[in-house]
């Protein structure tokens, strides 16, 4: 690993300068590494595997860290080890730690004081509410009265949710709605326009430190001068916004709701899925499907936040290894093996990667004839 210079920057260093050139290179034996952890496994999922004291540098963004936690939780829940189907289970593992650390400061707010904190500020910032006429007044009541009650009832399924993204979900749907309001709500007054947004996993890291400092500046809303919001009264806002903003995309009735209804997966041909044809993106692409987790998940499905909640990043291929014995490898690629869209093999393993299934891996020469179709692809060389 290269050796950079100081102070690092997260924009291309200018090659010109002699002071911006590389210095050689990480002493081999100071690279992070662990030889025979005591606790007898390594987990990493993007997250930083060195703590500040580090003397050198190796990168600056790095997961929160909620993924490899979960792993260790999954790992260590097995006091013999996991067995096979433990490790296929930890690919689809859905619980989400984010949401449980965040909706531990979600559940000390009253919904009905959030509604109608969100409310105030929305009729603060409406230019219509002068001398209203009686009918338009108590449609104005009604609609209040449906919202709260959508609000008390959402935050109700929001409560008793078992924390874990699945995309038939009332509760991770709910959810995700109020956490991309929380971020909206935290950040957007924060960040120029023209750089918003700045990249969800930045912003959601950001908000796992936020969270614990509740009299923190960055709450308060420049939205509103004169007033000096905190951390419950941004979480009051997230929280009845973000709800009233799933009505719009899921209905009236919260345990209807599901998180595969807007977290979804398309997949798209490389070459020609964005010809800007019709009838050619309909051939090659396939999608959307629903999709369980998210970006804090084990089973990684990431979305941002300027395209809630399309699924912009998924695993392309899960692999379980066995050194004991390679042939009891599994592995399971996305889509399928066939790059003709007509072919059964073009999208045959969609289903089976959504649904967490695995093929087998053949290693030798006798096991790969064993399993094979009755057709061949020969590449040889001209004249072979």
């Amino acid at each position: 690993h290269l050796l950079r210079p100081a102070p690092q920057a997260q924009a291309p260093a200018p090659g010109w300068d002699e002071r911006k050139e590389w210095k050689g290179d990480i002493p081999f034996d100071r690279l992070p590494g662990s030889l025979n952890p005591p606790k007898g496994y390594v987990v990493s999922c993007n997250n930083a595997v060195v703590g500040p004291e580090y003397p050198y540098y190796i990168g600056a963004e790095f997961a929160s860290g909620f993924r490899a936690r979960r792993i260790g939780e999954l790992i260590e829940s097995e006091p013999g080890g996991l067995s096979l189907e433990g490790v296929k289970s930890v690919f689809m593992d859905t619980s989400s730690l984010q949401a449980k650390e965040a909706l531990e400061y979600f559940r000390t707010i009253d919904p009905e004081r959030a509604y109608r904190s969100w409310l105030e500020r929305k009729n603060a910032w409406r230019k219509d509410l002068e001398k209203p006429l009686a009918k338009d007044l108590r449609k104005r009541e009604k609609n209040e009265s449906e919202e709260l009650k959508l609000v008390t009832e959402a935050s109700r399924i929001l409560r008793e949710w078992d924390m874990n993204v699945e995309a038939d979900s009332a509760g991770a749907a709910a959810f995700g709605f109020v956490w991309k309001q929380l971020i909206i709500e935290t950040f957007a007054d924060e960040i120029p326009d023209h750089f918003w947004p700045v990249g969800t996993g930045t912003l959601e890291n950001a908000i796992h430190y936020l969270l614990a400092q509740p009299e923190s500046i960055v709450w308060d809303d420049k939205r509103t001068p004169g007033i000096r919001e905190y951390r419950d009264d941004i979480l009051a806002h997230a929280l009845a916004g973000g709800l009233l903003d799933a009505r719009k995309e899921l209905g009236g009735k919260p345990d209807k709701w599901t998180w595969g209804k807007v977290h979804t997966v398309n997949f798209v041909n490389a070459t020609l899925g964005k010809s800007g044809i019709g009838p050619i993106e309909k051939m090659f692409n396939r999608g959307p499907y629903p999709i369980r987790g998210g970006n804090s998940q084990v089973h990684k499905t990431n979305w941002v936040i300027e395209k809630p909640f399309e699924t912009t990043v998924i695993p392309s291929q899960r692999v379980i290894y066995d050194p004991a014995d390679p042939s009891k490898s599994l592995f399971m690629n996305t889509v399928g093996q066939s790059g003709h869209p007509y072919h059964r093999h073009y999208d045959d393993l969609i289903e089976p990667y959504l649904e967490g299934k695995f093929h087998p891996s053949r290693w030798t020469r006798e096991e790969a004839k064993a399993s094979a179709g009755r057709r061949r692809l020969v590449l040889s060389p001209p004249g072979g």
